[in-house]
C-alpha cells in the first residue's frame, strides 16, 4: 500500500506563472496525482468540490486490524484542504461493498472507513454501485 500513496507532499509543487512544477521524489502515486490536481484547481481560482478517489483504494488491512490506506486518505484530505481552503468541498466515493464494512470472514466486522468519513476535512461521501441496466445482460 505504501507504493500506492508514496511520499509526494504539497510543498513539492511550485507555481511558475501559469505552469505547475513538481520537485519531489520521482514517483507516480495517488498522492502526487491528487495533489497535482488540487494545485491546478487552486491555480484556476476556485473549484466547488474535489474527490480524493474511489472504490477499494482503502480495503487492505494492515497489522493489528489497522487500515493504513484509510490513514493515508485522511492525511491526503488534510493536505488537499490546506491547498484549496475551507470553501472547497472534499469527498471520497467508496465501493458499494464497503458500506457494510470490512468483514474478514471470521464474524468480525470493521467499519474501517469511519476515520475518513468522520474527518473534518471530508465534506461528503459517496458509494459507487454499478448495477446492470437491464436483466438482459449476457453471462
Amino acid at each position: 500500500m505504501a507504493a500506492f500513496f508514496r511520499r509526494a507532499r504539497p510543498e513539492h509543487f511550485i507555481r511558475y506563472g501559469q505552469t505547475l512544477g513538481y520537485h519531489g521524489p520521482a514517483e507516480w502515486s495517488l498522492r502526487r496525482f491528487v495533489l497535482h490536481y488540487a494545485h491546478l484547481c487552486a491555480m484556476a481560482g476556485r473549484v466547488d468540490a474535489i474527490q480524493l478517489g474511489n472504490a477499494r483504494a482503502d480495503a487492505d488491512p494492515g497489522a493489528n486490524d489497522s487500515f493504513p490506506a484509510v490513514a493515508q486518505l485522511v492525511q491526503l484530505a488534510a493536505d488537499v484542504r490546506a491547498i484549496l481552503g475551507p470553501e472547497c468541498k472534499i469527498g471520497y466515493a467508496a465501493d458499494w461493498s464497503e458500506y457494510f464494512g470490512y468483514q474478514p470472514g471470521n464474524g468480525d466486522r470493521f467499519f474501517h472507513l469511519d476515520p475518513l468519513w468522520a474527518s473534518p476535512d471530508v465534506d461528503f461521501v459517496g458509494i459507487d454501485n454499478y448495477m446492470p441496466l437491464s436483466g438482459l445482460a449476457r453471462r
